[in-house]
């Protein structure tokens, strides 16, 4: 049993590092990164019209592979904010969700260990109590959600 309370307590933390490091990861790909490869994208823009205003035949080919280059690296700056909201906001709600369940395992485990101590217990007794553990569980889940909006 004390095995199983160590797991629990470095799974939650080995959790909370994880949705840190998600989160953090999230505000990026939607702000700066997504601004600084937008950004390289107006500058691909910029140059292609600097090649526009010459007349030379050749320089019609570079204006559209360089606005083909912008394109494509506006796109790339889309794609991260993409991804941050498809992929990465999925495992952060799933991880809190998780860690709502596993802060519950402490409550769990003490019930458990009473019912060990006592197996011959009154089960009404215990049926009280694991009622009342129920209710203590889903308030503080209620509370960590709204704590967290």
């Amino acid at each position: 049993m004390d095995k199983f309370q160590r797991s629990v307590k470095t799974t939650e933390d080995a959790m909370r590092i994880m949705q840190e490091r998600l989160t953090v990861f999230q505000k990026l790909f939607v702000g700066p990164v997504k601004s600084n490869w937008q950004k390289m994208a107006v500058a691909f823009v910029t140059l292609a019209q600097s090649f526009h205003t010459d007349d030379h035949p050749g320089s019609n080919r570079m204006v559209e592979a360089l606005k083909q280059t912008a394109h494509h690296y506006h796109q790339i700056g889309d794609e991260f904010e993409q991804h941050s909201r498809n992929d990465m906001e999925p495992v952060v709600e799933s991880l809190y969700s998780f860690k709502g369940t596993i802060q519950t395992a402490p409550d769990i485990m003490h019930v458990h260990k009473l019912a060990v101590k006592d197996p011959f217990c009154n089960s009404d007794a215990m049926k009280t109590q694991t009622l009342i553990l129920m209710v203590d569980m889903a308030e503080a889940r209620s509370q960590n959600e709204n704590k967290d909006e």
